[in-house]
């Protein structure tokens, strides 16, 4: 099988700020991920999750935690695949809150080229490490109560 035939796994990026997202979709694709899904706002995460169904996430903490924390529950619900939080510089009581939404892991790192080593040492995911692709509200195995 050549190299060119086999699927890089998907990955969905998320940060409040774009030009974060730029070094994160880097960083993934350097890691041989497709980046499919660039979102900044948690009102996207429902759409691109359906229309991309990504394999891994990986979600940026800019200066608005509230905002990441939103991110983070929303692609965990949406999504159903493993959630990497960048916690750039690091806020212990943030991955506290983070690990309570569902992030599968998180790392620190003092900037772009530090990030890419970081990633690479403790934080590259595969479709087989991933859950289930799509979850729908009151499905089995999900904790979010059907809405009515």
């Amino acid at each position: 099988m050549d190299e060119d035939s086999v699927e890089r796994p998907h990955a969905l990026i998320a940060d409040e700020n774009e030009q974060r997202l730029d070094q994160i979709a880097g960083v993934v694709s350097d890691l041989g991920h497709s980046v499919v899904s660039r979102l900044t706002e948690v009102f996207q995460v429902a759409a691109a999750t359906e229309r991309d169904r990504p394999d891994v996430a990986v979600v940026g903490l800019g200066h608005e935690h509230a905002h990441a924390l939103d991110l983070i529950s929303e692609i965990v619900w949406q999504a159903a695949c493993p959630v990497i939080v960048d916690v750039d510089g690091g806020d212990p009581k943030f991955v506290e809150n983070a690990a309570k939404r569902g992030i599968f892991a998180s790392f620190k790192h003092d900037g772009p080229d530090q990030m890419r080593g970081a990633s690479t040492s403790r934080c590259a995911a595969t479709p087989s490490s991933a859950a289930p692709r799509a979850r729908s509200a009151g499905a089995p195995g999900s904790s979010k109560p059907k809405e009515s």
